[in-house]
């Protein structure tokens, strides 16, 4: 991580920037932006100088999170095909495209029998947690500071992390040390679904609602988490 830029909890007052942030990488919010912001479950990634928010980091319980069907399947080990190469990525955090990030499906789509099947600890973010969303401006990325975001979600948990993304940036979480699955997913066919950009949502018709997509479901194992992570 550039050593102008520290990381630290998102205050109420950085949700205008983190909003700023995800727009600037394409990305749509979540729509529980504010009470995630509020509940402590955001990290961002300032500059020293200005005190500027550069890179975001959404999370959740992955029990409660929009993702949960995926990560229970994955969990169940009900994984696709996933043989063939990996694509390549910028070891320092994945590319700001729409689809590197954000869950695939609404929470109304969550099966609530399948959240059973997760451990019980899994309901609270603090002894898991779930990247909802992760961005960095453009203009500060290829310099760790997606990576130092992810490890600064690991260390304020005490459980796994577990992600969900597109097969591109495959090799960003790998080099983290996550263990990946393959599942298919619906594609999101509401305007605004985080992960998916406005444009692109405009951009499908009807036809498209039931179509579905290879989505990787990662899991980072429980580690020595590092305190001065997150400061």
């Amino acid at each position: 991580m550039p050593g102008d830029v520290t990381i630290r909890p998102a205050r109420p007052t950085d949700t205008a920037a983190i909003r700023g942030v995800l727009d600037a990488t394409l990305l749509a919010s979540p729509p529980s932006l504010d009470r995630l912001v509020a509940e402590g479950n955001a990290l961002v990634a300032l500059t020293d100088d200005r005190d500027t928010v550069v890179g975001t980091l959404v999370s959740t319980a992955p029990a409660v999170s929009p993702d949960t069907n995926l990560v229970v399947r994955a969990f169940r080990g009900e994984s696709v095909d996933d043989s063939g190469p990996s694509a390549t990525a910028d070891d320092s955090g994945p590319p700001a495209t729409p689809e590197d990030s954000g869950p695939s499906a609404t929470p109304e789509s969550r099966d609530s029998s399948c959240v059973d099947c997760l451990p019980p600890t899994w309901r609270e973010r603090s002894e898991a947690t779930h990247v909802e969303t992760i961005a960095v401006r453009p203009r500060r990325q290829a310099e760790g500071v997606g990576t130092a975001l992810v490890r600064a979600a690991d260390a304020t948990t005490d459980g796994p992390l577990t992600a969900t993304f597109r097969p591109a940036v495959r090799p960003f979480y790998e080099r983290l040390g996550f263990e990946i699955t393959a599942v298919t997913a619906p594609v999101p066919a509401v305007e605004g679904a985080c992960g998916q950009s406005a444009e692109d949502q405009r951009g499908r018709s009807a036809e498209d609602d039931h179509t579905t997509e290879r989505r990787l479901v990662g899991l980072l194992p429980v580690s020595e988490n590092d305190d001065d992570a997150v400061s």
